[in-house]
């Protein structure tokens, strides 16, 4: 009885295996012939539908709201300067923080301050005389 059972599983998994290697190979050789295997068959797989009462149909997915690539360069140039324009901050020095020396680390903490750590006061910095106070 437990040799047919084994037989039995044998049986099966070969045929399992056998099937999910020829699933896998069958797809690959359906994807690679797929145009070919559509046109014997007469399969159309997309279609172009006119509007109502339109003579040309319109194919295009994504319009672009410029009329050349340069005009879509120029835009994006100037929205870069303007990105850079809004986010260039002036700062003013209170306490003679400015110049910093080599290696100073500055840390942003809120919109009204900026922390500057030197190395040897690190981790265990001293706020309270280095600050540096932002105005806009």
């Amino acid at each position: 009885m437990k040799q047919r059972r084994t037989g039995l599983w044998r049986t099966l998994t070969v045929v399992f295996v056998l099937l999910t290697a020829f699933t896998v190979a069958g797809s690959g050789v359906a994807g690679t012939y797929s145009a070919l295997i559509n046109s014997t068959l007469g399969i159309e797989t997309s279609r172009i539908v006119k509007a109502n009462g339109a003579e040309k149909e319109d194919t295009q997915y994504f319009k672009s709201a410029y009329n050349s690539l340069e005009e879509q360069y120029q835009a994006k140039a100037a929205l870069i300067r303007q990105i850079g324009q809004e986010g260039t901050i002036l700062m003013k020095n209170e306490n003679n923080a400015l110049p910093m020396k080599n290696g100073t680390i500055l840390v942003l903490g809120g919109s009204k301050f900026v922390l500057a750590l030197s190395p040897r006061t690190w981790p265990t910095p001293r706020p309270s005389s280095r600050r540096l106070h932002l105005t806009a």
